[in-house]
């Protein structure tokens, strides 16, 4: 801990010293007046032992999410108002400190994991629902369905579920354990005691636990075409799950018979000319990367031509630039029946 401490900038420290106080009115709770950077990260660990080890808690859940700091930064600004010069910052370590700063680290802390997921994964899993959706007792009928599915339901993996509302937008996190039941790892037992330094021989021990796993969706709302945005493939053992959730809590029975996939025009126009290629006996791979490239192009340059600010042009400019060809795979030909490259 002390060593993460020590990694960062002492005008950091001295401003998460001062988050960490317990009263504010007094700045701090200690003197930094004549502490080095080494000395002020020792002060804090020795200080606020369980604030510190929260802080780099949070930290681990952004790496592990990886949370971009755009996204994240433009839902704080829509959200709060927060300036521009506020969110002035390259690292996830800066966006806590700002949370803490703003006293929006309770509230907002899981949004942001949550917005950003689905900011960086749910474009390619888009669908439209052409139905109307009434959110108003929205809380009621979560709780309402948590209790049939991990009370009624005995023989189901227990799940929880957390929502966030907007004017015209829901979000949901959806938890599951799977897998069957417990299992265990192997863990120095030092490390359930709590211990600051470990034992010269340190004893082997097992932690037993539940496995989880999750899957987000937002739904944009509009009177009679919803949007739905889905982080993972909903498929891989969601279906189930989802299938009994717009149901009881929507109202809408079979919701995968009644959602369409979100596809660009271009895209499609671009799998119709590569499968006409695969029935003429040609290889796609050259014509589709330059396909791609000349898109690139032509998006970048729309962009550049648009009045939404140099900094956003640049980001997203950056953005397409990356875009290639990830790779395909196409089945039961015999010309191509393998993965295309990466």
């Amino acid at each position: 801990m002390l060593n993460k401490l020590n990694n960062r900038r002492k005008e950091f420290l001295e401003d998460l010293s001062y988050q960490f106080s317990d009263d504010k009115s007094a700045l701090r709770d200690f003197d930094i007046t004549n502490l080095n950077k080494k000395g002020l990260a020792e002060k804090i660990l020795e200080k606020h032992p369980d604030k510190t080890n929260q802080f780099f808690d949070y930290y681990t859940e952004l790496k592990k999410e990886n949370v971009h700091l755009n996204s994240a930064k433009s839902h704080l600004n829509k959200e709060y108002n927060i300036s521009r010069d506020d969110l002035d910052f390259d690292t996830r370590y800066e966006l806590l400190l700002l949370l803490y700063e703003k006293d929006l680290i309770d509230s907002e802390f899981d949004k942001i994991k949550l917005f950003s997921k689905i900011i960086r994964k749910g474009y390619e899993k888009s669908f439209t629902l052409e139905t109307s959706l009434n959110i108003d007792n929205i809380k009621n009928k979560i709780q309402e369905f948590q209790d049939y599915w991990n009370k009624e339901q005995k023989d189901l993996n227990p799940l929880s579920i957390k929502y966030f509302k907007k004017e015209k937008s829901i979000s949901f996190e959806i938890y599951k354990e799977y897998g069957g039941g417990k299992r265990s790892i192997d863990t120095f037992k030092f490390r359930k005691l709590e211990m600051e330094e470990p034992p010269q021989h340190p004893e082997i021990d097992k932690e037993q636990y539940y496995p989880l796993k999750n899957i987000q969706f937002k739904i944009d709302i509009s009177e009679n075409k919803n949007k739905i945005i889905f982080t993972k493939r909903y498929e891989k053992g969601w279906k189930n799950v989802l299938k009994e959730f717009f149901k009881f809590v929507f109202d809408i029975d079979e919701i995968f018979d009644k959602i369409e996939s979100e596809k660009s025009r271009w895209a499609t126009n671009i799998q119709s000319e590569m499968f006409q290629m695969l029935e003429d006996g040609e290889n796609p791979q050259e014509y589709i990367e330059e396909k791609i490239e000349n898109r690139k192009k032509d998006v970048i340059e729309e962009i550049e031509e648009s009045e939404i600010g140099e900094e956003k042009q640049e980001n997203l400019c950056k953005i397409i630039d990356t875009i290639n060809l990830g790779g395909w795979i196409i089945n039961e030909d015999q010309y191509l029946e393998n993965e295309g490259p990466s």
